[in-house]
């Protein structure tokens, strides 16, 4: 336990300062991972920082802590699920906040890092803001035997939105990749190349639920081969549970 406490200490020592005010406000996550944090509020009238978490089908709350100040942002520290959640904020542009998460174990070995991004509250984009409802994990409907998309992730990463898919190939599953999103007229258009294959695929949400997120969406795929053929498919995607 030393040993973590030591570890915190070295990382407000090698840090760098200003103004918490600066950072007073709600922070709202840019990217969507199941489980991951959604949002940070900072309030330097009281020197607390509060954090509201993804958990499996709700928000978690950690409650609120009080803070470090440091050169360029803050440090605090909550001691959750046997292991210290460390978060170091620091901002980045006018309305962006960086933020590193650490996980660090009482005991044993199992420390973790993540940095993540955040907008302030009210300051997102209306594209920016569309877009998100797309956001999560998603998976077709039914049961398909032929070489089409098989699962995909959509999220915003570093303010791009992006799309890692796994398609069926001949014999099994391949990974495509992960490729930036272009948005047109509220749609989604993706394209991977992948050993001499083309592929181009439109996404267009056609159901939401109450929060404004699509829970169905459907997928036109244009597949070229590397010597001219290509075919077209269309399928529907539901949200992975």
């Amino acid at each position: 336990m030393k040993k973590r406490l030591s570890l915190i200490i070295l990382m407000i020592l090698g840090t760098w300062s200003l103004q918490a005010s600066d950072l007073a406000g709600t922070w709202i996550s840019e990217t969507s991972f199941t489980r991951g944090i959604k949002r940070l509020t900072i309030s330097p009238r009281d020197h607390t920082i509060r954090v509201i978490r993804q958990c499996r089908r709700r928000l978690c709350d950690w409650g609120r802590t009080h803070y470090t100040p440091t050169t360029h942002g803050l440090l605090a520290v909550w001691p959750r699920d046997r292991a210290y959640r460390v978060i170091l904020a620091e901002r980045v542009g006018h309305d962006r906040l960086r933020v590193v998460l650490k996980r660090l174990p009482y005991y044993g070995s199992g420390v973790s890092t993540r940095v993540l991004y955040f907008r302030k509250a009210g300051n997102i984009h209306p594209r920016q803001g569309r877009l998100r409802a797309f956001e999560g994990r998603w998976i077709p409907l039914g049961y398909r035997h032929d070489r089409g998309l098989f699962r995909l992730r959509i999220s915003m990463e570093d303010s791009a939105m992006k799309v890692r898919a796994r398609g069926r190939c001949y014999p099994g599953i391949c990974e495509w990749g992960s490729s930036r999103v272009e948005y047109r007229h509220g749609k989604l258009v993706v394209r991977w190349h992948q050993r001499g294959i083309d592929r181009v695929a439109t996404f267009r949400g056609i159901a939401r639920d109450r929060h404004g997120r699509y829970t169905r969406l459907k997928v036109e795929i244009l597949t070229r081969l590397r010597h001219g053929r290509e075919y077209r498919e269309v399928l529907y995607l539901r949200r992975e549970r």
